[in-house]
């Protein structure tokens, strides 16, 4: 299958075009990753949330769950505000309803991987974000109840890897931004492009 999807935010229509969002989010003319005219923004306050899914395509063109034994997710990522304390998610790679891993960020820009349901810490990231830069984040997710494959790579350089429990069940869709509420803290996170694929990054 190899691609899945790929979110160009070129078009101001994203939030239309996702499958579904959430909270407080928006489409902004800025701050702008190369070549692309709109960020997909997510900035709610405290416990409120900010986010939007992505899935594949039906072969009618509709949104429809895909089906990824491994999910690839490319993304741009910035942040003008990260979490003042704990961490927050900005990205969940999903079976149905069920989290099969995600990655949060803290307060000093560093990003953190858990595993199936989201709230067991698996991998810490020693890198730090800065705020207000752009950073290309590849995250790889397979799918096992025991040594599912996991990986993060921070602008092309693996940040951390390994096996985990990441559910038996495949991949079927993905949500950028912060999707539930882990530690009420507020945040103000931007995407740029975002490519789904079940083959490689």
């Amino acid at each position: 299958m190899a691609l899945i999807n790929f979110q160009t935010m070129g078009s101001g229509l994203e939030t239309v075009e996702f499958d579904s969002t959430g909270g407080t989010n928006s489409m902004v003319t800025t701050p702008l990753w190369t070549n692309s005219t709109y960020s997909f923004r997510c900035n709610p306050a405290t416990t409120a949330l900010g986010w939007a899914q992505i899935s594949g395509f039906a072969a009618t063109g509709i949104d429809a769950v895909f089906s990824a034994a491994t999910t690839y997710v490319s993304m741009y990522f910035r942040y003008a505000t990260a979490p003042s304390t704990g961490d927050e998610e900005i990205l969940q790679v999903r079976a149905g309803t069920t989290v099969k891993f995600a990655v949060r960020i803290d307060s000093a820009g560093k990003l953190y991987g858990y595993n199936t349901g989201g709230t067991t810490l698996v991998a810490s990231g020693t890198t730090a974000l800065s705020a207000n830069i752009w950073y290309r984040l590849d995250v790889k997710v397979g799918s096992s109840a025991t040594v599912g494959v996991y990986e993060l790579k921070i602008n092309g350089a693996s940040e951390w890897s390994g096996t985990t429990n990441t559910s038996a069940s495949n991949g079927t869709n993905i949500r950028i931004g912060k999707t539930v509420n882990r530690n009420s803290q507020t945040i103000d996170f931007y995407f740029g492009p975002v490519v789904v694929d079940d083959a490689a990054y």
